[in-house]
């Protein structure tokens, strides 16, 4: 079976609509159309304007990223082709009421509540003691 394409264009403007109907901020689907022109941008060169799965993959590979701004990048891409295999809208970072006890905390807020929940006292910064100045 021949892989699914569809011209970015429309494909880019499916998938913002869909975004919008969940509710996304518009910050954030500034950000999504902001990547998607880049990857329109990518898709050009190729003599192309059409998206397939495998181009998604080609940008992602041809980008030199931080961390976090490439698992933005992979979520967009991973829109993109859900969307081309007809896949409905999914939350890509999971329900947050589902974590696992014990689990690795993911940040700050995750830190900060199991130092609550454990009743951890929290640390008081030291204090730098300043020198006496004599007038």
């Amino acid at each position: 079976m021949a892989e699914r394409t569809i011209p970015f264009d429309e494909l880019m403007h499916k998938v913002i609509d869909q975004l919008k109907k969940k509710g996304y901020m518009d910050s954030t689907l500034n950000n999504y159309r902001r990547l998607y022109n880049r990857i329109n941008v990518f898709i050009n060169q190729r003599g192309t304007d059409l998206y397939t799965k495998e181009a998604g993959r080609d940008y992602l590979d041809s980008i030199n990223v931080c961390r976090s701004t490439f698992v933005f990048y992979n979520c967009t891409v991973r829109r993109l082709d859900d969307y081309l295999d007809g896949k409905s809208y999914r939350c890509h970072h999971g329900n947050p009421s589902d974590k696992v006890v014990g689990a690795m905390p993911t940040s700050w807020m995750d830190i900060f509540m199991n130092a609550v929940q454990k009743e951890t006292p929290l640390q008081p910064l030291p204090q730098k003691k300043r020198p006496v100045q004599h007038s």
